[in-house]
């Protein structure tokens, strides 16, 4: 347990700036667009969640954690955060962009990584394959935005979810697609959704037929977009479910 006694959330900001400029060798900023978050992980802890990014590249949001104890105020453990997706967002993103681009009924797509790993650990660039994990229900996912016409038919929706999600299942990664029609937000007024038993590459078995997309689109696609949204990121830890990234519109 550390020395360093922290008592606010401000104490909790510098510590935390302090031990990541030390780690990786150049300084952060808060992102202030962003509130903190104070919470207690445990009965005997509070926690302290920040949205910062890097000097250099102020776009390069994320999220970093500091756990201190209840009573004293000590630190627990070192500031875990999960900066490094930066390291690996264009590899593992890339290749589920590339084949979304090249889909005639996809209008605009994104991706992101999401469960992101939060540790702190130094990791190296060419660490992707370790970075992403096995597959397991703990490593790193890779999530896609499909965005279909607003006028779209659900059957015409159906057979290219079928395909897309096909064509993604080759990339043997473990990953979720979501599709929407334009001008919905995703988080809420998406039309389908990959099952979450069929996310993780070990466990997954074999590809979603179009009937389990049907069994889907049965009970979302009829829903009116109430929710909408313009394809612009939003700013905050790129995969924190509170967050979208930037949509490529064809």
């Amino acid at each position: 347990m550390s020395d360093v006694i922290v008592s606010s959330p401000e104490d909790a900001l510098v510590e935390t700036l302090n031990q990541m400029e030390i780690r990786h060798g150049e300084g952060f900023h808060l992102v202030k667009e962003v509130e903190p978050i104070e919470y207690e992980p445990l009965p005997d802890m509070v926690g302290y969640d920040f949205c910062l990014a890097p000097d250099a590249r102020p776009k390069h949001y994320f999220t970093a954690r500091l756990v201190t104890d209840a009573e004293t105020g000590r630190i627990r453990y070192d500031v875990v955060s999960n900066y490094a997706q930066w390291l690996f967002k264009e590899r593992a993103e890339g290749p589920y962009c590339k084949l979304l681009a090249t889909d005639t009924a996809v209008i605009g797509y994104a991706a992101r990584i999401f469960y992101a790993r939060k540790d702190g650990i130094l990791w190296r660039e060419d660490q992707l394959n370790d970075y992403m994990g096995k597959g397991e229900s703990n490593d790193p996912r890779v999530e896609v935005f499909a965005f279909f016409d607003e006028d779209v038919k659900r059957g015409d929706a159906s057979r290219a979810i079928t395909r897309l999600q096909a064509a993604l299942w080759k990339l043997d990664g473990s990953m979720c697609l979501v599709a929407a029609r334009r001008g919905a937000d995703p988080r809420k007024e998406w039309i389908y959704m990959t099952p979450s038993s069929k996310q993780c590459r070990v466990s997954r078995g074999d590809v979603p037929t179009e009937k389990d997309v049907e069994r889907v689109l049965k009970f979302h696609f009829g829903r009116d977009n109430e929710d909408l949204w313009d394809g612009t990121a939003i700013i905050g830890d790129p995969s924190d479910s509170s967050t979208l990234p930037e949509v490529t519109w064809k």
